[in-house]
């Protein structure tokens, strides 16, 4: 008789922690005691097939959220990474806030937990945290009967480590709608994980590798930077599918095995910089020079550049320039490369000598930027930009990992911002020619009033070698 033992299914376990608050009054035997809410989590880990490891639990009104996740967060840190579920019943427990909770919900995504809701048809907690800080005019109507039965059979699918969507690069979908290895690309990801794991090479010099060997992406464009980082950070290539907020692992064929990708993680995390909470200035070209040669935007770059004198004394300097964009994230083009000031100044000379080679431009004020006529202050679009972002997290458009590092970025931005335009600061300083011409006006403008000037007379800079070309937009 056949053995029906070896074509029996395996059933993996995933580690887990509880984490939840506690009523210490409530009367034994009622469903918000410690004892009953520990059962409840026993059983959801036990029919999820998940190993409960430890319950973090905390009396009602003792205990502030912000305290409690401090020791889940210690425990996380302990892991070193390793992969943990946090089941928890109410989202809002994750924070004094709803927007905290969110900010809860990064920190622990960072620490490569996956928290998730253990009420029926929950799963990640954020789409219930997004409805509570988005304001009713943005919020969406409530889904139909038809809309919700199409979500349900999506979420089936992804239980079931179906493909949703546009599959990875290096795959493709196969019949049975399961992620399968496509040939030709999956070389270019082994490629990818050999070269940066065993070879040691960075991410820009992969960049520059792959396109000099003719490699193109699924978009028949060239590689850059951030496209290398997303494959050498995600998951799928080990054969684990993550959508909707579940992880599933071993789901599919898995394209590079599981230690070249722990061994690419730890080199990620020992080469990231390390991240202060800087003051971020904003490059005063930045969306106005271009390359001469290639067309492409010229972007700003910082390098923090540490060295030892003969002394053995340390050293360390911040650099600013603008480079070109192919050259930064495609390793194509030539280096076209400027430091930040003398860029700057050179574009300033060419303003000033075709300003004053027109007299009646003196007393001239270009209009308000199209963008800038009905102008909402800093915080609202800083806001809205926010709760887009989260928006499409909770809506699984873009994963945690993402919205944290946009978040990020938007904080620095508003940070620049306040700077800018501190409190009791006169708005609408007029930007006629002679502005621009005399310097000690022109310094006494702060950077974003320097900027709008700048944007509001400037149509294009053009970068090709030594030479700065402007064309104004008068």
């Amino acid at each position: 008789m056949p053995k029906l033992r070896a074509h029996a299914v395996r059933r993996l376990t995933v580690r887990a922690i509880a984490f939840f608050f506690y009523d210490p009054a409530a009367p034994r035997g009622e469903p918000t005691t410690r004892v009953r809410m520990e059962g409840t989590f026993r059983r959801y880990c036990a029919a999820n097939h998940h190993t409960l490891e430890q319950s973090f639990a905390f009396p009602q009104g003792q205990t502030t959220p912000e305290e409690a996740l401090g020791e889940v967060c210690r425990f996380l840190e302990a892991q070193r990474g390793a992969p943990v579920l946090v089941a928890l019943v109410d989202p809002f427990e994750l924070g004094s806030s709803p927007q905290a909770a969110v900010e809860t919900l990064l920190k622990l995504d960072s620490l490569n937990a996956q928290v998730v809701g253990i009420e029926p048809g929950q799963g990640s907690p954020l789409p219930v945290l997004y409805a509570a800080i988005a304001p009713p005019e943005v919020q969406a109507p409530q889904p139909s009967q038809r809309a919700k039965n199409i979500r349900e059979a999506m979420l089936q699918k992804a239980a079931r480590g179906e493909g949703l969507g546009k599959p990875p690069y290096g795959y493709r979908l196969g019949e049975s709608d399961k992620l399968e290895a496509a040939f030709q690309e999956a070389e270019v990801v082994r490629l990818i994980f050999r070269l940066y794991v065993e070879q040691g090479q960075g991410i820009r010099n992969i960049v520059k590798e792959l396109n000099s060997q003719g490699h193109r992406t699924r978009r028949d464009a060239n590689w850059s930077m951030v496209t290398i980082r997303d494959i050498l950070r995600n998951p799928a290539y080990v054969g684990t599918y993550r959508r909707f907020g579940m992880r599933i692992p071993r789901s599919h064929a898995a394209i590079v095995d599981r230690e070249t990708f722990r061994k690419a993680q730890d080199l990620m995390d020992s080469r990231a910089p390390m991240r202060r909470r800087a003051v971020y200035h904003p490059f005063l070209l930045s969306g106005l020079a271009v390359c001469g040669q290639c067309g492409n935007n010229m972007i700003g770059v910082t390098r923090q550049q540490t060295w030892r004198n003969k002394d053995g004394a340390r050293q360390s300097n911040r650099y600013r320039y603008y480079q070109c964009q192919s050259r930064t994230n495609q390793s194509v083009c030539q280096y076209h490369t400027w430091r930040d000031t003398a860029l700057e100044e050179a574009t300033l000379a060419e303003v000033r000598r075709q300003v004053l080679q027109r007299p009646e431009l003196l007393t001239t004020e270009p209009p308000p930027l199209r963008d800038a006529v009905v102008q909402s202050p800093p915080q609202e679009g800083f806001r809205r930009r926010y709760l887009a972002y989260v928006k499409q997290a909770a809506e699984g458009a873009i994963t945690l990992s993402r919205l944290r590092e946009l978040v990020e970025r938007l904080r620095r931005e508003e940070q620049a911002a306040l700077e800018a335009h501190p409190a009791g600061t006169e708005e609408g300083s007029p930007f006629t020619g002679a502005a621009l011409v005399e310097e000690s006006r022109w310094d006494a403008l702060n950077e974003a009033q320097q900027r709008e000037g700048l944007e509001r007379w400037v149509q294009r800079i053009v970068v090709a070698g030594g030479a700065v070309t402007v064309r104004l937009r008068l």
